[in-house]
């Protein structure tokens, strides 16, 4: 099981995620500008799909992955969503829990767009 099925991710979510993601363009943290390519993969049934992929991941502040509501939202890159977003628990020489960072405070979505 990979981490997105964990959760359970929509359409509804991923259309979301990528459309937020095309209008901000940069981390909302240290504001690093959006990186992104085209790759071809190869999908299911055979069939070559090209997937976008971008160096900006959606975070979701109170760690809740369905709470997409904007106030919840932010957009970071994975540097900063690596280190600023999630706390790595460890136990045994493995990662055993990623666990939400509530200590930094971060921008939301909701702020950036009534920000203008």
């Amino acid at each position: 099981m990979t981490r997105h099925q964990k959760y359970n991710y929509n359409l509804y979510d991923n259309l979301l995620h990528t459309e937020l993601r095309n209008k901000v363009k940069r981390c909302m943290y240290c504001g690093e500008p959006e990186k992104s390519k085209e790759v071809k993969r190869l999908g299911a049934r055979d069939v070559w799909v090209t997937a976008r992929l971008t160096n900006l991941n959606i975070h979701h502040i109170d760690g809740n992955k369905t709470n997409n509501k904007l106030g919840n939202l932010t957009i970071l890159c994975q540097k900063c969503h690596a280190t600023k977003g999630h706390i790595l628990v460890m136990k045994n020489g493995k990662i055993a829990t990623v666990l939400v960072n509530r200590r930094t405070k971060f921008k939301t979505l909701e702020e950036e767009f009534r920000d203008g």
